[in-house]
């Protein structure tokens, strides 16, 4: 109730209107510049997975240095493992999955990836990685090949030699 007398105490209690939207204004905009820092885009995620993958291939191209083995990496539409070629339980030597922890198999987007070896694009497998495509190894010349988002998807590209692979600007 509103007095008359000015000389009266106003006992109303809370906040305007006005006071209240502006402390609502202020929050929406704190809180969508806090999540714009921390929310990662579609293609963000994929430039952070294709920066992992230039790094695992790097450290395989490292190891293959220092070991003498070589290692290769397998794509299929939706992941990619790395392996080793390594005695076979007495069977001889072939390809198996590589053991090492900083060698392990990464998740890709399903369907978006493709694999140029030498200018030539390799299918990638439609079920599980079973044999690499791309072979690192010490003793042979190392083919030029190139790891991409299909055209649309996003423009970053991994290129270079299998032993020194790089995420393009």
């Amino acid at each position: 109730m509103i007095s008359l007398n000015p000389g009266a105490k106003n006992t109303r209690r809370g906040f305007t209107l006005i006071e209240v939207l502006i402390v609502l204004a202020i929050l929406t905009v704190l809180v969508g510049a806090v999540s714009w820092n921390f929310t990662f885009t579609d293609q963000q995620r994929q430039r952070v997975l294709m920066e992992k993958l230039v790094l695992q291939v790097n450290h395989a191209g490292m190891v293959s240095t220092m070991t003498g083995r070589a290692f290769g990496v397998g794509f299929s539409s939706g992941e990619y493992r790395f392996f080793e070629y390594r005695l076979q339980d007495n069977e001889g030597y072939g390809w198996s999955v590589s053991e090492r922890r900083a060698l392990q198999a990464g998740r890709l987007k399903q369907g978006a990836w493709r694999l140029i070896v030498d200018g030539i694009e390799v299918p990638l497998n439609a079920g599980q990685v079973s044999e690499p495509q791309l072979h690192i190894a010490v003793d042979e010349p190392q083919p030029e090949f190139e790891i991409s988002i299909r055209p649309g998807e996003s423009p970053r590209v991994i290129a270079g030699e299998s032993q020194s692979a790089r995420l393009a600007p």
